[in-house]
């Protein structure tokens, strides 16, 4: 059952799910015995099962929630849950919570904290955040823009470009030469107010890999070369916890040339990475490497 004004996006899966009014689920999520309020937000290609979604959550791509026939999860007000973030069956998150990128949490956290790592060098530590509304701002009027629009996901590649089965681009792409898509990868990121370099711009010889995710809001460039691995997830948006609302910030990733990412890499801007690095597989990368240089993963 949906509320007023909820979208769920192509190949999103909903079993025994119920949302709320202004509810915005993104491309290749998948919900299960789950119940969402008003205002939700989920991102692209997360897993959620037996989750209870207050008011205002938010829910970054490619994090796991719970699962199907787990003991339930409780989201409270107001959380947000960053990209590939783990949520542990029978968890409960507090009103207001921050659960930082790439972040695992197998224990109950209390109202307005923030979560960052991965046991046993997990980190807690209260958000001091101003303002009175935990509700993320203009979410509301957001989706109901999104419901609207006829060319979601509209978004052209450049000439020439080779472009596998069931890309979604909904994203300004910007570059002078083909690029070679993998199947089932989605770019998403226009230019906004709040991001007026928003969106992807791609060098010659870019090849993007199977099943990504692009979140180019915030600027994406990729440099001559670069090569992106399958599964990778790029976000170069985020919100600013210090206030209550959550509004979202730009945070700009810049690849330099002939880089490779590694499969399962996941990089959160504000970010710069040199010409010739190397992003291992599965590193969550939050720190700019210089030119040559190998990540390490903080988790």
């Amino acid at each position: 059952m949906t509320g007023v004004n909820a979208v769920p996006e192509p190949f999103v899966t909903l079993d025994d799910t119920t949302l709320g009014h202004d509810v915005w689920i993104r491309a290749w999520s998948a919900l299960t015995g789950c119940v969402a309020g008003d205002e939700v937000f989920i991102g692209y290609r997360c897993r959620l099962g037996q989750a209870r979604l207050g008011s205002g959550v938010m829910v970054a791509s490619g994090s796991v929630v719970g699962q199907p026939g787990g003991a339930p999860v409780e989201l409270g007000d107001g959380c947000w849950v960053g990209a590939r973030a783990i949520i542990d069956p029978g968890v409960r998150i507090g009103a207001g919570t921050v659960v930082a990128a790439g972040a695992h949490v197998t224990t109950d956290v209390a109202d307005n904290q923030i979560v960052i790592g991965r046991p046993p060098t997990q980190r807690v530590a209260t958000r001091a955040a101003t303002g009175a509304i935990l509700v993320p701002v203009d979410t509301a009027s957001t989706i109901r823009m999104v419901a609207t629009r006829p060319d979601l996901y509209q978004g052209r590649w450049p000439a020439g470009s080779l472009v596998g089965e069931d890309v979604l681009n909904d994203a300004d792409v910007d570059g002078p030469a083909p690029v070679e898509v993998g199947a089932a990868t989605v770019a998403m990121g226009r230019r906004l107010d709040f991001a007026p370099t928003g969106g992807l711009r791609t060098g010659c010889g870019v090849r993007i890999g199977r099943r990504c995710v692009l979140e180019c809001t915030g600027g994406l460039t990729l440099g001559d070369g670069v090569v992106i691995g399958d599964d990778v997830l790029i976000v170069t948006s985020g919100h600013d916890y210090h206030q209550a609302g959550l509004p979202r910030t730009a945070a700009p990733v810049t690849i330099g040339a002939r880089t490779r990412i590694g499969r399962g890499a996941t990089l959160v801007g504000p970010l710069n990475v040199g010409a010739d690095a190397t992003i291992k597989p599965g590193h969550l990368v939050v720190t700019n490497i210089p030119e040559a240089g190998t990540s390490v993963s903080p988790v």
